[in-house]
């Protein structure tokens, strides 16, 4: 059964008390001290919940993320991407491989290609599924649909980021389209019961059900999509996204 880690603001923190997953961002637990302690606490109270320090959005050291998560007992560190380049960000994650390890902590790639780049892209899955230094591998939606050349996010000189809301549909295939591919490749046959995929962010409650054939490779899923439709009294509904 996947794990699911609602994502809410920190003053709904303890509506997720009772979840076994959260998702931790580790530049709100750097200014924070709320959050910080509440997920200290937490770990605490349940040893056996499973925590992710998310750190790229944080400008940090590899050394200071590294005591955060120490000091907060996470279980795994997502390992920083900021790169729209595959060679670069494998080069990176390499580079934080032996602190992590050596601390006891779980490592978790994002793989992350250039805009319609989808060789290299399956290529940094290959890698990721294959270096026994990667303890887990995060599915974004949105460095999928990157590229799988549906969105362009990389080229901030633009004067706008290419989104064309025409392609939602697109957007919302693109994790299922790179979990086919994988198959397909015969890349999943490498998956085994400690290397996992995690997905970040949610595209509507049916892209579960869309990717029910590769529940048993997926660990954990976050989004705080829930929460804000909640939040705004609004609801899934029954078209064919449920959003």
């Amino acid at each position: 059964m996947i794990r699911l880690a609602n994502v809410v603001p920190i003053s709904y923190l303890g509506l997720t008390t009772n979840q076994k997953t959260h998702w931790i961002s580790s530049k709100v637990a750097e200014n924070n001290t709320e959050y910080r302690e509440f997920y200290k606490l937490l770990k605490e109270a349940y040893p056996n919940y499973h925590c992710y320090l998310d750190t790229r959005d944080s400008d940090a050291s590899m050394q200071t993320l590294t005591d955060l998560a120490i000091d907060m007992k996470v279980d795994t560190v997502v390992i920083p991407n900021s790169e729209y380049n595959v060679s670069a960000n494998e080069s990176l994650a390499k580079k934080w491989f032996p602190a992590l390890k050596l601390s006891n902590l779980r490592t978790m790639f994002v793989p992350k290609a250039a805009f319609n780049d989808s060789l290299g892209f399956f290529k940094s899955f290959s890698w990721a599924l294959n270096d026994k230094s990667v303890d887990m591998i995060g599915v974004s939606s949105d460095y999928c649909a990157t590229a799988f050349g549906v969105e362009d996010e990389s080229n901030f000189e633009l004067e706008t980021p290419f989104i064309d809301t025409t392609y939602a549909m697109q957007r919302y295939l693109s994790r299922w389209h790179l979990f086919n591919a994988l198959g397909q490749l015969k890349l999943l046959n490498n998956m085994n019961s400690h290397k996992k995929f995690h997905c970040l962010d949610l595209n509507g409650v049916r892209e579960m059900e869309l990717l029910s054939f590769f529940h048993k490779f997926i660990f954990s899923w976050h989004t705080s999509e829930p929460f804000w439709l909640a939040y705004n009294k609004a609801m899934y509904d029954a078209s064919p996204t449920g959003l």
